[in-house]
C-alpha cells in the first residue's frame, strides 16, 4: 500500500524543505529565502514525485542506499 503522507494543508510556509533526487538518492535543502511564498501543497508535491521516481512507497522502503543523509531519518 503506497505511503500517504500528510501535512497542514496549502499554507504558506516560514521556511520548507527542498526535496529533490540526485544520484539516485534523495537530498534536502532548507529554504529560509522566500518566507510564506511557497505554500505546502507544492511542497509536499515535489517530495512524493521524488519519492516516487526512488521507488519509496512506504517508510520501510528508506535506507542508506537510497538517502543522501541518513542522519535526517529518525530511527
Amino acid at each position: 500500500m503506497l505511503y500517504s503522507p500528510k501535512w497542514d494543508g496549502d499554507r504558506p510556509l516560514s521556511v520548507h524543505v527542498h526535496w529533490f533526487e540526485s544520484n539516485c538518492q534523495l537530498y534536502h535543502e532548507f529554504c529560509f529565502g522566500n518566507p510564506l511564498k511557497v505554500k505546502g501543497n507544492k511542497v509536499a508535491e515535489n517530495l512524493k514525485k521524488a519519492l516516487k521516481n526512488l521507488n519509496i512507497n512506504t517508510t520501510d522502503d528508506i535506507n542508506r542506499n537510497n538517502i543522501n543523509d541518513y542522519s535526517i531519518v529518525y530511527s
